[in-house]
């Protein structure tokens, strides 16, 4: 019965203490510093003599080649060239066909054919599953084509 009593006066005791009271009582240290112990280790920072680093040569600048962004209009052309060709010669499907594959409206496809419209990225993956080709592969080619009429 007294080591109940005894636990009992202790919490009772520890509930009246602060936290860094306990933390001393126990004897743990805080993790974090005192500010009498932070500016005793500046104090201690500032008073080593530091040597300066030499500052190592830059590197020799790279000459990168001129950067031409593509134009849309062209692009636009040789991307529906390239659907156009795959459609046609290699896997051989009617407009209509590709249509109902892809769940792209028929009317569309022929304006993204006939390149008087750019296709949203969603739109080229859904014609490039219909037509069972990596859509990379597709701007790949057509943005070879675009480098070599340069």
């Amino acid at each position: 019965v007294e080591v109940f009593g005894t636990r009992v006066r202790q919490a009772r005791v520890l509930r009246r203490l602060s936290g860094t009271a306990v933390m001393d009582h126990l004897g743990w240290r805080s993790p974090r510093q005192t500010r009498l112990e932070q500016s005793e280790t500046a104090v201690l920072e500032s008073a080593v003599k530091r040597t300066p680093q030499p500052v190592p040569p830059a590197p020799p600048k790279q000459e990168n080649p001129p950067f031409v962004p593509y134009d849309p209009a062209t692009y636009a052309q040789d991307l529906a060239k390239v659907l156009r060709h795959i459609r046609t010669q290699i896997r051989h499907l009617s407009l209509h066909a590709l249509a109902r594959l892809s769940d792209v409206d028929r009317h569309h496809l022929r304006e993204i054919e006939s390149g008087a419209k750019h296709p949203t990225t969603y739109t080229r993956i859904k014609i490039c599953n219909a037509l069972r080709i990596d859509p990379s592969k597709i701007d790949a080619i057509a943005e070879a084509r675009q480098k070599a009429r340069r």
